[in-house]
């Protein structure tokens, strides 16, 4: 069906959605061009009211006011261009249609001929500061209509596919005999940790000697396994060994960071969604992890990334998402098309997720070490009892992203909800789908008995604050206008045992904590 248009042109009136700096020029602008402006729409209408005699109004007075809507073209001018688009489907839907934006799928090059024709009109209009009459451009359209593209695919051929690969999907070596087999590579700390040691981004010394000691607990699982005597002069040599690879990839990365495009080491699809490192690589992988690096070039076979995209799992989010009219996702999904979604926080699988399974990870390997003669070994049973000992309850709003991490490294974890069925419910629901990841939580009572809780300040339930009776750690997302929670935590004897982050999400506060309520150790 053929989209309605409009024709840019001096009979109708003209509009500036932003009172900021970007539209009072663009109004000058226009006006010096005998355009008539009506004025500015922006969220501050009620306190500007007017800017050099032009009126100041929001959306919803400036709707009440105006009747003939076909008589007005609306500019957006505010400088998050990604917001454009959200921004033009309310104005339509109260009526403003003809509307001059920039098109989020032009920004990200997934634009149509239409969109990317009303992309050229505001760069016109807005940057260049010159309107051409008699331009024609689509309508908006008030209902959400997502596009969508491969953003992590970097080749392709008949024999696999080297993609991009988001961190808390690759695995190490899915090994048996390896203590530190199956373990989500950027948790892998005796090896992550020493490159970041090399980098020099450990200063206080009990930190380096914790770092170096876990790099030699990690490798005298080999020694063990391969029958070598342990000895001190070895141990340097290991270490040295270690930071001539760290020297030379480097070196590497500095002049020619497409060698680890070029050498992407080769990845299988597991049983838990996750994809397990198949050949070399493995310094590779955490030198890159070590430099921050959220997504990893990797090589896979066409069938293992065939069922990663699963074209129907995601095309259903994508139904579902239109008629909800949600165009942006809370944090970034591990998703080829879905990937190329407006997030809200994108830094909430890094900074607090993988930082969560990092330490909880630490202590069960530190709990599960034996004696073994002259070597200090992983007890393999120990270290899966303490795994099972522990029950997390998720008390966020991120579709199930925490809970389905957790569980894909063999941890128990349920999201809960007080069986209030809302969107984030839903979305989990056919997210736990797309990823071909079970959901068998429990229902049972009594299914708040947990040992660790994770915890969205900005939901307060009661039943998250009736869990914390058996609880002995909180990992805590902390919303600068809820620091009450905080309060309640210490109240209960909850001490900071570590502030893992401070940032700005969506223009608020947030901080990430770590606490403890009692000392963890073998008794636990």
């Amino acid at each position: 069906m053929k989209m309605e248009t409009f024709k840019i042109d001096k009979k109708k009136r003209y509009i500036i959605y932003g009172a900021g700096g970007d539209g009072i020029k663009t109004a000058a602008s226009l006006a010096e061009q005998n355009v008539d402006i009506w004025g500015y729409i922006d969220a501050r209408g009620d306190t500007i009211r007017y800017i050099d005699g032009c009126q100041v109004c929001t959306l919803q007075k400036a709707a009440e006011m105006i009747d003939d809507k076909e008589n007005y073209v609306v500019i957006i001018t505010i400088k998050n261009l990604f917001e454009h688009s959200r921004v033009s489907r309310n104005l339509a839907r109260t009526g403003f249609s003809q509307v001059i934006y920039k098109p989020v799928e032009v920004l990200k090059g997934i634009g149509t001929e239409a969109q990317k024709r009303i992309g050229e009109v505001y760069d016109r209009i807005v940057l260049q500061k010159y309107i051409h009459l008699n331009d024609e451009i689509s309508k908006t359209d008030a209902e959400l209509k997502i596009s969508c593209k491969d953003n992590l695919l970097i080749t392709s051929n008949e024999q696999s596919v080297t993609v991009w690969l988001p961190e808390e999907l690759i695995y190490n070596y899915d090994d048996l005999q390896d203590a530190y087999g199956g373990i989500n590579m950027p948790v892998l700390f005796p090896l992550v940790e020493l490159y970041r040691l090399f980098m020099g981004q450990y200063k206080e010394e009990d930190k380096v000697q914790e770092v170096t000691d876990n790099f030699i607990f990690y490798a005298m699982e080999w020694m063990k396994r391969e029958k070598i005597d342990f000895n001190n002069e070895l141990k340097h040599s290991l270490i040295r060994s270690r930071n001539n690879v760290f020297v030379e990839m480097q070196r590497v990365f500095e002049i020619d960071q497409e060698f680890f495009v070029r050498n992407a080491p080769s990845v299988c699809r597991g049983g838990r969604g996750g994809f397990y490192m198949s050949s070399s690589g493995r310094n590779r992988v955490a030198f890159l992890l070590a430099r921050d690096f959220h997504y990893i070039p990797v090589r896979m076979s066409e069938a293992d990334y065939c069922s990663w995209v699963n074209q129907e799992g995601y095309m259903e989010i994508l139904k579902y998402m239109e008629q909800k009219n949600m165009d942006t996702f809370e944090g970034t999904i591990a998703h080829p098309f879905l990937s190329s979604i407006s997030v809200k926080y994108t830094e909430y699988m890094h900074l607090f997720c993988v930082k969560c399974l990092n330490i909880l990870v630490k202590q069960f390997y530190a709990r599960s070490r034996v004696k073994d003669g002259k070597v200090c070994v992983i007890d393999k049973s120990r270290l899966e009892e303490n795994k099972q000992r522990e029950k997390i309850g998720c008390f966020l709003m991120d579709y199930g992203c925490m809970r389905r991490y957790l569980n894909m490294n063999g941890l128990y974890a349920e999201t809960v909800t007080e069986k209030v069925q809302d969107v984030y419910t839903e979305m989990e629901e056919m997210l736990d789908k797309l990823f071909g990841i079970d959901n068998d939580e429990s229902t049972e009572d009594g299914k708040e008995n947990y040992t660790i809780v994770i915890v969205d300040s900005r939901r307060q339930e009661n039943q998250c604050i009736k869990s914390l009776n058996g609880v002995h750690q909180i990992f805590l997302l902390n919303w600068n206008q809820e620091q009450n929670y905080l309060q309640q935590c210490r109240k209960q004897n909850f001490k900071i045992q570590e502030k893992l982050f401070a940032s700005l999400w969506d223009g608020k506060h947030v901080e990430g904590y770590w606490l403890n309520r009692e000392t963890i150790g073998e008794g636990r």
